[in-house]
């Protein structure tokens, strides 16, 4: 059991958009997929690109076995 001001600290940071969420463990994972989501992002759209030309100019050689 929560004190008042505790509760009224934890509504209000559970509020998003002026929605209340009542689930805590929703905002966590919330989180957790923005995170990802993001580290997705920053590698497809930066990192893929940037080793692609370093392929295309050869500066990254890498011999594949076959």
């Amino acid at each position: 059991m929560l004190h008042v001001d505790q509760q009224i600290a934890l509504d209000n940071y559970l509020k998003v958009n002026g929605r209340t969420f009542e689930n805590i463990e929703l905002v966590k994972w919330s989180g957790v997929f923005l995170k990802l989501h993001r580290l997705i992002s920053v590698g497809l759209f930066v990192f893929y690109p940037l080793t692609s030309i370093l392929f295309m100019y050869k500066i990254l050689p890498i011999q594949f076995q076959y």
